[in-house]
């Protein structure tokens, strides 16, 4: 009978024991649940925004695409009002102002040799 009343508190300690491993297991399946769920709902927010960001940016190549062509289409009317001619001209006075400008720096040169 002693034996018998043992073997009943062992079972009893070892049910106990059973159901508080179980408990703490199922405490951490459920802080990791919460955990997962926190990830999902951040991954959730930030691929709105990504959608968000590329619906904003979506029509950045066709807005590109439509600059490029008015800027030639700016090009060829200067081109045709002769702007071309006077930007070589302004292009050829910077060069003989550089060539000035050198020869300046070699009268520096021979007054110092």
């Amino acid at each position: 009978e002693e034996v018998l009343a043992q073997c009943s508190r062992l079972q009893q300690l070892l049910n106990l024991k059973d159901a508080e491993e179980l408990s703490s297991q199922l405490a951490l399946m459920q802080r990791r649940t919460e955990e997962a769920e926190r990830l999902a709902m951040h991954a959730e927010r930030r691929a709105i925004l990504a959608e968000r960001r590329l619906s904003e940016i979506a029509h950045l190549p066709a807005e590109v695409t439509r600059l490029r062509g008015q800027i030639h289409d700016l090009v060829a009317e200067q081109h045709k009002q002769g702007f071309k001619t006077k930007f070589a001209t302004a292009d050829s006075d910077v060069g003989d102002a550089g060539a000035r400008y050198d020869d300046d720096d070699d009268d520096e040169e021979e007054e110092d040799g």
